[in-house]
């Protein structure tokens, strides 16, 4: 596919901005559940492994990498979507 600098550029920062929110999403979640008097730990640590995961996929992330910002857009967009409207 054949995209602008420009169009690059804006889907590159789009997948950024989607991977930073699900970071952002799991902070809220692992301090939520840390306030509680009865902890999951399982749900914690499964958190924070999510979150060592998306913050490895941000730091790789370039911006010729079409298939790559493509998978993230299709696949963490939903989620990061029905999160900001629920």
């Amino acid at each position: 596919m054949n995209l602008s600098t420009t169009e690059k550029l804006a889907r590159y920062e789009t997948a950024q901005e989607t991977i930073g929110v699900l970071i952002a999403m799991r902070s809220k979640w692992i301090y939520e559940e840390e306030q509680k008097t009865e902890l999951n730990q399982d749900l914690i640590l499964q958190w924070e492994n999510e979150q060592d995961t998306f913050h490895d996929e941000l730091h790789d992330l370039l911006i010729d990498e079409y298939d790559k910002i493509e998978r993230i857009l299709s696949e963490y967009a939903p989620i990061v979507k029905a999160h900001m409207t629920s």
